[in-house]
């Protein structure tokens, strides 16, 4: 759901009421990204050490790595490859999967390349003094769990209902003092209201669909409806 849909659905929730404080609704890079900043503004080690790169900076990093190493490495569409290898490297972060263990199906030659650029974007964002989010995720797992900084008293999550063990690890580290609540958006494992219909018709087909989506929209303004065709 995006943060747009979530707000509206709370707005929804509250038309009852004359005004009502509008909630903090981020997508959890926009968070991440947001603490790092925050800290970093503070003059506070390690994030005043790091330039935190965004999405297109990194892209733009993995894309002269990968152009550099065409001589050895030769690709079809260098630019689309650099986009999936730096998702590769966030999703290995995310779900904790080290070089060795990586290292271990390095005889596959897409493994290996991968192993070779990794390695160049690390040292690469060493010496420039650059980190990606993946990265200073982990940073920030270490201050909070160092109790070094205060938070707000309420995170509720909303789609995290199997986080990857970093995410996990990122909220298991979050104070005390902060109340965390998962708002579960699983389905219901109860089997679905189902009703089979026919249509003389396209057209008739199309105007019961649309009246079906109206009735909906009009019993609850805020509901998210769905409509599957061939």
């Amino acid at each position: 759901q995006t943060c747009e849909a979530i707000l509206y659905g709370y707005a929804n929730s509250r038309h009852q009421l004359k005004a009502w404080p509008s909630p903090q609704v981020f997508a959890i890079d926009i968070w991440l990204q947001n603490y790092w900043q925050k800290l970093s503004n503070q003059a506070r080690e390690p994030f005043n050490q790091f330039h935190l790169l965004g999405r297109q900076e990194e892209n733009f990093i993995w894309l002269g790595l990968l152009e550099a190493s065409s001589d050895s490495i030769p690709l079809l569409n260098t630019s689309d490859t650099a986009i999936a290898v730096s998702r590769a490297y966030q999703l290995a972060k995310q779900w904790q999967i080290t070089s060795p263990d990586i290292s271990a199906y390095s005889g596959i030659s897409d493994v290996a390349a991968f192993l070779h650029w990794s390695g160049q974007f690390t040292e690469y964002c060493r010496a420039n003094q650059l980190i990606s989010l993946s990265d200073a995720t982990e940073k920030i797992i270490t201050d909070l769990e160092q109790g070094n900084t205060e938070l707000e008293n309420e995170i509720y999550l909303l789609g995290f209902d199997n986080p990857p063990p970093l995410y996990q690890k990122l909220f298991d580290s979050l104070p005390r003092t902060t109340l965390l609540k998962s708002l579960n958006n699983k389905p219901s494992s109860s089997a679905p209201d189902t009703t089979r219909y026919s249509f003389a018709d396209m057209a008739s087909e199309v105007m019961a669909c649309a009246k079906w989506a109206r009735d909906i929209a009009n019993k609850s303004p805020a509901a998210h409806i769905g409509i599957v065709c061939e």
